[in-house]
């Protein structure tokens, strides 16, 4: 059978460690050298039993490069600092805006506002349509941090309980294209609105900020999300 001796495996942290949560079979008792098999009786087999025993992962002497699993989680932590730091941004723009609508602020930098509103007037509005228009905006950012916090669980224990926790790697993928999706639509629309509230005179300050820490946050946070 091949040789048990230590071998160094020059691949990735994710497939280093998914080796060394591989136990292996090992003879507890070797037989001595020269040993005969026990002789039998006349008409008889002879039957030699040999046990074998699973081996914890530290008894099989891979070699892991740490300096570069450190490396992966030291990325992987910087990543999710910045994208938390984009999702306080996200979260003060939203809030600033849905303030800012809830109290009436006028002129709106959103023109399909009002075609969003039902049995109300073109010029009339209230704080019940304002949650209605933000709605799918509060959503994405909801998301956006849900997403954020399980890729942070992810990297936490990304050493200690990694053979447990390798079933949810695609799952977070998932989340982060979901939300990412959701960033670009949002994007978009408070862009939008960012340029008519600098551009454009009668605008409150409120718009201007909350359009403007909203689209900022967004773009950082889906870029995040693909790197």
């Amino acid at each position: 059978r091949p040789s048990l001796h230590t071998v160094t495996f020059v691949r990735s942290c994710r497939h280093q460690l998914f080796l060394l949560d591989k136990p292996r079979l090992t003879m507890s008792q070797a037989p001595p050298p020269g040993a005969m098999p026990p002789t039998g009786h006349a008409g008889g087999q002879n039957v030699t039993y040999y046990v074998y025993q699973m081996q914890a992962p530290a008894d099989k002497k891979i070699e892991v490069d740490w300096s570069t699993c450190f490396t992966q989680v030291f990325l992987r932590t910087l990543l999710n600092f910045l994208n938390i730091a984009a999702w306080v941004l996200m979260l003060a723009g939203i809030a600033q805006c849905q303030n800012e609508c809830n109290s009436g602020t006028t002129p709106l930098p959103f023109p399909d506002f009002f075609n969003t509103l039902a049995n109300t007037g073109q010029n009339t509005f209230t704080a019940s349509d304002c949650v209605k228009y933000f709605g799918l905006t509060w959503w994405s950012v909801w998301l956006q941090f849900i997403t954020v916090v399980i890729a942070t669980a992810f990297t936490v224990q990304f050493f200690a309980r990694y053979k447990e926790l390798k079933s949810i790697f695609t799952t977070t993928m998932y989340f982060f294209i979901m939300s990412t999706v959701l960033l670009f639509f949002i994007a978009e629309k408070f862009s939008n609105a960012t340029y008519i509230t600098v551009n454009k005179p009668g605008y409150a300050s409120g718009w201007e900020s909350g359009t403007t820490l909203l689209t900022v946050g967004t773009i950082v946070s889906a870029t995040l999300n693909f790197i």
